[in-house]
């Protein structure tokens, strides 16, 4: 991955940075550039979140409560607890695009006087939202390791204004579905209509919504939707979905995993109907008559 590439040249030329900014849509990738970078600073195997605790100060970048001067007292604190003149302190603030504006000018100044032998290790998964002033003070590793077609993606994505929906784009794409400049407006609709559908507390709208907009021509894009909505709530991980959406799901309380199982295999029956080119409206409705039967049930 280039990104270590260049993390391996710092730490090799010994032409250290006090501030780092890793950017990344995904959580996974991210993360391993993070632990490897704190490994190299700390001279020891870092490959999880737990050490990663044990070995630097951690916050969260969205906490309303991170003011300057907690901000000041922190870094100072962390900077000569234990102090090693070979030991790095590591300071790291998760969303630094969310972070309050006081937090962001005391961390400014920290940057501009940092602290001898102290890194701080910002994050984002959206470096369009960071100040330029961070930026420009901060040295910049993008994480994003992308196949050439995921590149092909992400460009088409970032033109339209839609890169918010990356991951789920990208898994899309992996299910055998291909997007091209033609038909990516089209794709774009169905995912912003679908997305505001799930977001609706009850299930009665997104059923009225499926009624309405699940059609033959848009069944592809519509089924492997519906399958990654249920599993985002069957194994409670949301990985492509935007938070925002996933919160809505968790607090669908009338899906149970029993009936997301028995939803999904529902499902499955229906794609093959539909490999044999079967009325396709009537099948349509069969299966959503199933599925609306299915959450009506009773929770046990």
């Amino acid at each position: 991955m280039e990104s270590k590439k260049i993390i391996e040249n710092v730490f090799k030329n010994q032409k250290f940075f006090h501030s780092w900014l890793l950017s990344s849509y995904s959580d996974e990738q991210l993360f391993e550039i993070l632990f490897f970078l704190c490994s190299k600073a700390k001279g020891h195997l870092i490959d999880s979140v737990e050490k990663l605790k044990n070995n630097a100060f951690v916050i969260d970048g969205t906490n309303v409560q991170l003011t300057k001067e907690n901000i000041e007292l922190i870094i100072k604190k962390n900077s000569f607890t234990n102090f090693n003149e070979n030991d790095f302190k590591l300071f790291i603030i998760f969303d630094i695009d969310k972070a309050h504006i006081n937090a962001i000018n005391a961390l400014l100044k920290t940057i501009e006087e940092p602290f001898s032998n102290t890194l701080i290790i910002m994050t984002t998964k959206n470096i369009k939202r960071v100040i330029k002033t961070i930026i420009s003070r901060s040295f910049v590793i993008n994480c994003n390791n992308f196949t050439k077609l995921e590149k092909h993606l992400n460009e088409m994505l970032i033109k339209n204004n839609f890169d918010k929906y990356q991951n789920l784009i990208i898994k899309l794409s992996n299910y055998g579905l291909e997007f091209n400049e033609q038909n990516f407006e089209q794709y774009k609709n169905n995912i912003n209509d679908f997305i505001n559908a799930i977001e609706k507390e009850k299930w009665f709208y997104l059923n009225n919504f499926l009624i309405k907009n699940w059609t033959y021509d848009n069944n592809e894009i519509f089924l492997k939707l519906i399958s990654i909505f249920l599993t985002e709530k069957l194994f409670n991980q949301n990985i492509y979905l935007p938070k925002k959406a996933y919160s809505f799901i968790m607090k669908k309380t009338y899906l149970t995993n029993h009936k997301i199982a028995k939803i999904l295999v529902a499902i499955n029956e229906f794609e093959k109907k539909c490999e044999y080119n079967i009325n396709f409206k009537l099948q349509k409705s069969a299966l959503l008559v199933k599925i609306n039967n299915i959450v009506e049930e009773i929770n046990e």
